[in-house]
């Protein structure tokens, strides 16, 4: 195998991993409390806003996106 087809391999795994990873995320928002009184329930409510920002970066950053409608698809990277 080229050094290109086993990146491309590789990333569709990755990437399959970090868009799960993203909607896990994304679908765990109503179970937190950003109104929260207490401040280290307020830091867990953070620290889940930053892991998403760190997922949500580097899905977007390593991925050509592609939009159709409502659903959203993820591609390796092409570098030629």
């Amino acid at each position: 195998m080229t050094n290109k087809e086993v990146y491309k391999k590789v990333s569709e795994k990755v990437i399959a991993l970090l868009a799960e990873a993203d909607s896990i995320m994304m679908n765990s928002s109503s179970e937190f409390d950003p109104h929260t009184q207490n401040g280290i329930e307020y830091e867990y409510f953070i620290q889940k806003e930053m892991f998403h920002g760190a997922i949500r970066s580097a899905l977007i950053a390593n991925t050509k996106v592609e939009s159709y409608g409502d659903s959203v698809s993820y591609m390796p990277l092409e570098i030629d």
